[in-house]
């Protein structure tokens, strides 16, 4: 997996099947079944930056937040 290149099999004189993604396949798009976020914004596509946010959210303290804070995360 990875890079620009899918990988692809030859399974009879005729067909070819793709059996391995691109990395932007995997990795930067999401499926069209994707929940929408809460606040109805564009949903980010990368998934690195995915879990950047994830992460970002989960070391922000809630207990004492303010509105503002508890809303942005």
């Amino acid at each position: 997996m990875g890079g620009t290149d899918a990988i692809t099999q030859k399974v009879d004189t005729s067909r070819t099947v793709t059996v391995g993604h691109t990395g932007d396949d995997i990795f930067m798009s999401i499926t069209g079944n994707a929940t929408q976020d809460p606040d109805g914004s564009a949903s980010e596509t990368n998934l690195f930056n995915m879990l950047d946010s994830a992460i970002a959210a989960l070391k922000t303290p809630q207990a004492d937040a303010d509105d503002a804070t508890k809303q942005a995360f």
